[in-house]
């Protein structure tokens, strides 16, 4: 089996030579921290009791079973996205167009893509969910059907000379915003003197979401376009765009329903980013392209405030993976002495996104099957054991605390998610299927990948880009040696495409029959 013996790491060193700094960054941390929190508050969102997370409420929408475009009505389909960057981003991305070539009785307009009803994402699988819903949003905006749309297709890049805008139904250059380099972002944040100090790098990093992935700049030229009224509406997606009020009767439901997932500074709850968890929280301000948004006390209309929250700001939360990127911060009204909502990367309580997808699923009342897809692109350690003799260094301990709670979950989540899902209740109970890196380990030679589109000259790229030396390349490795970073090559992304496909193809017969659906001959 070829191997690479030498080459630049990109894995190995990073403990030896940054385990020093990272020490002293964590003790100045310490050293500046104070008290967050006036008093142990013991308010409740809706009961006056003792504080406790509080689940996604699905019957203040309408039925995501209400979509038109083929879809079936019986069932109910979730996907759960890990966290992991641009990796995760992008295999999600494949792991989506994957399912989009498993057909229901042959017809394309029938695939397990269309099926999705729920999406809950963590970090960085949020660029895949963005990319899914901007896309599906676009199309079915200005071409005013679903009939004919492709994920595969909108991710597909540019091919020859593009058509004028207004004959684009989707942003042609999605495929490029999937492995945007949003390290420039969160570096301007860093250095943007003109703020005072006012905005950080994450205030930059969501206004670069809202522009790319998802959309808002290719739709902001979109709507202006000839002949297209409304050129001056908002080109940002907001919550409305997705969730529609149970009572509100004048729009159609055409999107599957996403749940950004965060986690809160003070007691690590999960906070989906949904509008009635805003409205539970009483959320009454937040930074949205450097502007401060707020609904006034005295004023009436907070559903529509918070029905008004930027997809773009769920999104950088749910990412704002701790020192790395600061903490988003919400305004609340529910507590006086506490009158602010930090959200952190939602890795930090669940970093699948699985415990809201699988309350989504039990409250889905008109569906009588369930089932979930649980995206994983996790990279760490496999295995407990060390090369080392000599106890870790303190400083290495206290690096390697900052992440071991990823480690953890991904040791048992197996277990933990098939308990979830198993219950004999039946609006609980759900089919469960797991799609990661894990399924490509059978996989000796790289040939396999080569009916989803990478071929040898892209290992050979890939290798000119720099392998971690030593490993073995198969398609499990290289999959694996791909960054948890907000950047991302092009040979990377097409890896990560292909690795997407390939997981769903090995695995196409534990998903037809999730579904239901008869198995192909």
């Amino acid at each position: 089996m070829a191997s690479i013996r030498r080459g630049p790491s990109r894995t190995k060193t990073f403990p030896r030579k940054t385990a020093g700094l990272c020490g002293i960054l964590l003790a100045a941390c310490l050293a500046a921290g104070c008290t967050t929190q006036n008093t142990a508050s013991l308010v409740h969102p809706w009961r006056d009791e003792r504080f406790q997370e509080c689940s996604i409420r699905l019957d203040a929408y309408r039925s995501v079973q209400e979509r038109t475009g083929g879809q079936d009505p019986d069932l109910a389909l979730a996907v759960a996205i890990s966290g992991g960057g641009h990796r995760a981003g992008n295999f999600g991305a494949g792991v989506l167009i994957g399912l989009e070539e498993i057909l229901r009785d042959g017809s394309p307009e029938r695939n397990a893509l269309r099926e999705v009803d729920y999406l809950s994402t963590v970090s960085g699988g949020g660029l895949t969910a963005a990319a899914f819903v901007s896309s599906l949003h676009d199309y079915r905006t200005f071409r005013g059907t679903i009939e004919g749309y492709s994920f595969a297709e909108a991710l597909r890049g540019p091919t020859g000379e593009p058509p004028p805008v207004e004959r684009q139904w989707t942003d042609p250059d999605l495929r490029k915003h999937l492995e945007y380099n949003y390290v420039d972002d969160i570096l301007r944040g860093m250095f943007a003197v003109a703020t005072f100090g006012y905005f950080h790098r994450g205030d930059f990093l969501e206004r670069s979401f809202d522009d790319h992935v998802l959309g808002r700049r290719w739709r902001k030229r979109r709507l202006a376009s000839p002949g297209q009224p409304g050129g001056s509406r908002e080109a940002s997606l907001k919550l409305r765009d997705v969730f529609i009020p149970r009572q509100d009767r004048r729009r159609e439901v055409r999107l599957p329903y996403w749940a950004a997932n965060a986690t809160t500074y003070e007691n690590a709850a999960i906070f989906p980013f949904t509008p009635d968890h805003l409205e539970l929280y009483q959320v009454c301000g937040y930074r949205h392209r450097l502007r401060e948004v707020r609904h006034d006390a005295a004023a009436e209309g907070h559903e529509e405030f918070v029905a008004e929250a930027p997809l773009a700001l769920g999104m950088t939360a749910s990412g704002s993976f701790p020192v790395l990127i600061p903490a988003s911060t919400l305004r609340s009204r529910m507590d006086r002495l506490n009158p602010y909502l930090h959200l952190l990367d939602g890795g930090l309580a669940d970093m699948f996104g699985a415990v809201t997808a699988w309350r989504l699923l039990r409250q889905d009342a008109a569906a009588r099957r369930k089932v979930l897809f649980v995206v994983d692109a996790y990279r760490g350690p496999l295995t407990p054991f060390s090369c080392c003799e000599r106890s870790p260094a303190m400083l290495t301990t206290a690096c390697r605390v900052a992440t071991a709670f990823l480690d953890a979950w991904r040791a048992r989540y197996h277990e933990v998610i098939r308990a979830l899902c198993s219950s004999r209740d039946p609006p609980s109970d759900a089919e469960v299927v797991f799609l990661s890196f894990d399924d490509l380990e059978p996989c000796k030679d790289m040939k396999e990948l080569e009916p989803f589109g990478f071929g040898r000259r892209d290992l050979d790229r890939l290798k000119r880009e720099g392998i971690s030396p030593g490993i073995r390349i198969t398609p499990f490795t290289l999959a694996r040696d791909v960054w948890t970073w907000y950047n991302l090559s092009p040979t990377e992304q097409k890896l990560l495409f292909a690795v997407g496909r390939c997981v769903v193809h090995r695995k196409r017969g534990e998903i037809r029959k999730a579904l239901g659906w008869a198995q192909q001959p």
